[in-house]
């Protein structure tokens, strides 16, 4: 067993050293993390309207509604669009948005819409995708924001 964790240890000095001589201001491993978020979010515009589809009980999703909200004042409004109520159940979308302390008098003005999802992603063309999703509508297209956006 000595002998084995000698090998192993000689080799890994072995390359430590080779990785130096040859990438000396390269990091040994890359952090992948640190490249995918670092894509810049497109701008945002007046004009646009952020689509988001979210679940009444979903820790990620809270976060994407926090980014959205935040960015109310840039666009001209906020899709919001709700799985896991079933259609027409108003009481719970109410339920939801006093919970999430969605201004009533943005809703009330059309600044901010809330809608049952009922297989809006599907026809937008993103199947089944797992919630939260972010999307902007530009005119007539829609485009998903970065999935990296919210966090």
């Amino acid at each position: 067993m000595h002998e084995d964790v000698e090998r192993i240890l000689a080799f890994q000095h072995a390359y430590d050293d080779a990785s130096q001589r040859l990438y000396p201001n390269e990091p040994l491993i890359a952090d992948r993390s640190a490249t995918a978020t670092s894509e810049p979010v497109p701008a945002l515009s007046a004009q646009d309207r952020l689509l988001l589809f979210t679940a009444p009980t979903c820790a990620d999703c809270d976060n994407a509604l926090s980014y959205v909200l935040k960015r109310l004042a840039q666009v001209a409004g906020i899709d919001i669009y709700l799985s896991g109520i079933k259609t027409n159940d108003t009481a719970a979308v109410r339920g939801w948005a006093a919970k999430h302390e969605i201004p009533l008098d943005q809703v009330k003005a059309g600044n901010i819409t809330l809608n049952f999802e009922d297989g809006t992603l599907v026809k937008l063309g993103y199947g089944a995708a797992t919630v939260p999703v972010i999307m902007r509508r530009r005119g007539d297209e829609v485009s998903a924001l970065p999935s990296d956006a919210p966090r």
